[in-house]
Formats: C-alpha cells, sequence, structure tokens
C-alpha cells in the first residue's frame, strides 16, 4: 500500500510517545481527513510551487497530522489558513532567515522556503525547497540582469514574508512568470545556530552592543576570541542575563565613579581556581589556558579552556564555587548560554539555578 510508510512512522511515534518520560506532553498523533486534490491544488497556486511528491501523498492520506514524528507536527493544507501550527512555523521559518541559515548551508539565493513540519519549540523544522531558475535570457522568460544575478554578500541578503506562503530571498530582477515546467522540489530539514536561538530566548535590548577594538584587545591580552564572543558583544554587549550572569568586556572602560569586571578579572579567578583545584579539568592544562569571560551570582567562574588553534573550537569550563568543581563542556559560549537556559545540559553547571531551564530572559546592557 502506497501509505505503508505513513503508518509505519505514525506506530513508531505512538511508541516513542508511551515510552518517553514526558508522555503526556507530547500530542498523540492522529488521522485527520485526507486533503482533496482540489486542495492541493490551491495549496500550490498559493506557494508558488509544485508540493513535493512525498508531502503531496502524505496530505492525500491525512491533512496533517500533530505530533507526527521526532516532536513535530506536519502542517496540512487547512493549516496554511491560520493555525498556532502555521505562527509556529512561520516564526522559526523568520529565524532562519534572519540568520541567513539556509545560505551557511549552502542553498542559494532566491530558493523558495515554505514550512512543512516544526516542532513544539519552534527550534527544528522540515522545508519544501525549490530552487531558483538560472537568469539567462532567451525565448522561455524575461531577460535577466546579470550584474542583479551575481551571488551578494550574506549581510545585504533581505527577505520579505509572504503571510502563509514560502519566502524566498529578492529575485534576480524583474517579476518573473511562473515556469510552464514544474521545478525540482526538495525537502529539507533545519536548526537555527546557537545565536538565532539565544535571541529567540533573550531579545537584544535597545541601546545593546559594546564597540570594541578587537585588534587592541587581543594584543593587550594575548589572546583572540571566538566568533561568537565577538558577535555577542556587538550585539548585546557587556551586561547581565536576568541579573543572575553577567558577560565581560575583554577590556573594561573606565567610568567615573564606576568599575565594571572584565576578562583579565575573570581569568584571574579561573587561574586561581585551577591552582586550588585540578579535578574535572583536562590532564596535563596549564593554568594559562584558561581565559575567563563571565561569572554569575553564586560567585562561579565561566571562562574558555584555550587549547587549540582554532577559538570557535575550545569549550567552556565553569569554575562551581558552591561544589568546588570544575565542569567542562564542548560547546561555544553562546552555545553554553542556550544549553542552561533551555535546560539541555544532564545537570545545570552553575551553583544558581535561576536560569536552569528558563528560557524567557531579558538582558540588560551595563553601557546604559
Amino acid at each position: 500500500m502506497t501509505h505503508d510508510w505513513i503508518v509505519r512512522l505514525v506506530d513508531v511515534s505512538r511508541l516513542e510517545r508511551e515510552a518517553g518520560q514526558e508522555r503526556e506532553a507530547l500530542p498523540w498523533p492522529g488521522l485527520r481527513a485526507p486533503a482533496t486534490r482540489q486542495e492541493i491544488a490551491v495549496l500550490e497556486d498559493e506557494i508558488g510551487m509544485p508540493v513535493e511528491p512525498g508531502y503531496a501523498e502524505f496530505l492525500g492520506f491525512t491533512d496533517g497530522m500533530e505530533g507526527f514524528y521526532l516532536g513535530m507536527s506536519v502542517l496540512g493544507c487547512r493549516d496554511r489558513l491560520a493555525s498556532a501550527l502555521l505562527a509556529r512555523a512561520e516564526e522559526f521559518l523568520q529565524i532562519v532567515l534572519d540568520t541567513e541559515v539556509h545560505l551557511d548551508e549552502g542553498v542559494p539565493e532566491g530558493t523558495t522556503l515554505v514550512p512543512v513540519a516544526v516542532n513544539a519549540e519552534a527550534s527544528e523544522g522540515i522545508f519544501m525547497l525549490s530552487p531558483p531558475r538560472p537568469c539567462h535570457g532567451g525565448s522561455s522568460g524575461p531577460v535577466m540582469d546579470p550584474q542583479r544575478c551575481s551571488r551578494r554578500s550574506r549581510k545585504s541578503v533581505t527577505t520579505r514574508p509572504v503571510p502563509g506562503r514560502g519566502r524566498t530571498s529578492p529575485p534576480c530582477s524583474r517579476r518573473r512568470s511562473r515556469p510552464p515546467h514544474r521545478p525540482e522540489v526538495r525537502m529539507c530539514m533545519s536548526r537555527p545556530t546557537p545565536m538565532a536561538r539565544l535571541r529567540g530566548m533573550m531579545p537584544v535590548p535597545a541601546g545593546g552592543g559594546d564597540r570594541v577594538d578587537w585588534q587592541a584587545a587581543e594584543a593587550a591580552l594575548g589572546t583572540v576570541f571566538p566568533s561568537d564572543y565577538r558577535e555577542f558583544i556587538e550585539l548585546y554587549g557587556a551586561g547581565s542575563i536576568g541579573d543572575h550572569l553577567g558577560v565581560v568586556l575583554p577590556i573594561a572602560p573606565d567610568l567615573p565613579g564606576r568599575t565594571l569586571p572584565d576578562v583579565a578579572d575573570h581569568t584571574l579567578e579561573a587561574r586561581g581556581a585551577m591552582q586550588r583545584k585540578r579535578e574535572g579539568l583536562p590532564a596535563g592544562l596549564d593554568e594559562s589556558a584558561l581565559v575567563g569571560w563571565g561569572y554569575d551570582d553564586a560567585a562561579d567562574v565561566l571562562c574558555w579552556i584555550t587549547v587549540g588553534p582554532d577559538p570557535d573550537r575550545w569549550p567552556v569550563a565553569v569554575w562551581s564555587r558552591g561544589d568546588q568543581r570544575w565542569l567542562v563542556h564542548e560547546m561555544g559560549m553562546v552555545a553554553f548560554l542556550v544549553a542552561v537556559l533551555a535546560g539541555e545540559l544532564d545537570e545545570c553547571p552553575l551553583s544558581d539555578l535561576s536560569l536552569w531551564d528558563e528560557p524567557s530572559q531579558e538582558f540588560v546592557p551595563w553601557n546604559g
């Protein structure tokens, strides 16, 4: 039977739900009335592209499904009108477009992205992809401007949402008529970057961000800095997350009547803690490899282990003052903050639990 694969996936999803520790929070997968050919044709007109064959087969069997597989719900034709599921899918799609993940993954500009499925947290999704048509002259379509067709820098790419429809990067030139043939349509799965997730949990504040002379700071401190830290400082600046965790500047400015902590201060804290206790850190590690970037209100120290030539691969180490132990996490600073706020680690690495599994936060910059 052509729909056997759908039935098997639903059965797997039901077994996963029954075995899951949080089964009450997971929706039961269930069948809906199938979408008609006319409804699928209307959907194709609305999104401006053919429906991928596997998705069309799915819709012809059940017009969407909550909790289908891996915590994701599949949008049906009826969901395209107005639904909480569509709103969640549109939210995730906007995150993908804002951070240009599609370009990072090699999907060319002009590719149409149409949401097909999304999880409850709007942190993972599946899209239909329709690659852009080549820009060229000829009898098959309008003549395009080759200069406008050239690949632009990612910073210059803009996208405009179309409610309930797919979204694309800007077209190469004038509006094109719909192609007479059915273009290739593929499916892809996308996850936002750690910075995109952090921005979803903690909005960038108005007036946030600090300007840093990175070359001078690196020369003064004798270390380079990971790119996610630099991006964080440029977006948010130095400041506190929910008044519980502080991220510091490389070099604090001189402010009248006010002293701010910086990397040098917390590097001394980290190295001092290592002198007292080394257990939990890599064997043979020299204390000079620790460079501090933050702290929390329980006086824990957050730092990098600066081993290896690529700073973007430096792990985060936490000196938990309450437990008097080191914890090392093989991830960057921003990914670490996301994992704490989302409660995605095996245990909270911080002595204070105020931020643990609390993904809605406010950032308070210190430059105000």
